[in-house]
């Protein structure tokens, strides 16, 4: 599957994503939303955070996802299915594992409560795309939950890198 990304995660665009994720930031949902906005694709039906499980939402004290799916839906005219996907399980934070790890983590971590998402064509929104192994999980638990299509968006992934390029000189 392919992710959709706004934003580089580096330098500014990481410190303020950071800020957001575990500072409490969370004035800043628009501006991330208002970037994700752009890299979005138009054919949705309905957006869906990958949420937190509970444990790590009651630490934070929010999910950060979810306040971006919000502000998504307010600049795209899209309903936000809140709690359509749940974290059945705590995952260790990805954050410093590798990506093979990353993949088990994530692997069946995730459940669709209902049928709300039967036959629709869902954007499943995360705040930041590293190996792409949440957005994998939960985009299966969304088609084996009988949606039409996933498409996968984040508002930060990796760097792009030039490619080198041969010369003389």
């Amino acid at each position: 599957m392919h992710v959709r990304y706004a934003l580089p995660f580096e330098g500014v665009v990481r410190v303020v994503v950071h800020a957001f994720k575990y500072r409490g930031t969370v004035s800043l949902a628009g501006l991330l939303a208002s970037a994700a906005v752009v890299a979005a694709p138009p054919e949705s039906d309905v957006i869906v955070p990958v949420s937190l499980h509970s444990t790590r939402r009651r630490e934070r004290g929010y999910d950060q996802t979810l306040l971006i799916a919000h502000e998504l839906g307010c600049r795209m005219a899209l309903p936000v299915a809140s709690h359509a996907l749940a974290r059945t399980r705590a995952t260790e934070s990805q954050a410093h594992l590798d990506k093979r790890l990353r993949f088990t983590n994530t692997l069946g971590a995730f459940q669709v409560r209902g049928d709300r998402l039967a036959d629709r064509r869902v954007l499943l929104i995360d705040d930041v795309v590293t190996t792409g192994a949440t957005l994998s999980a939960a985009a299966a638990a969304v088609l084996n939950a009988g949606a039409d299509s996933v498409s996968l968006l984040a508002v930060a992934g990796p760097p792009k890198r030039p490619k080198p390029v041969d010369s003389d000189l």
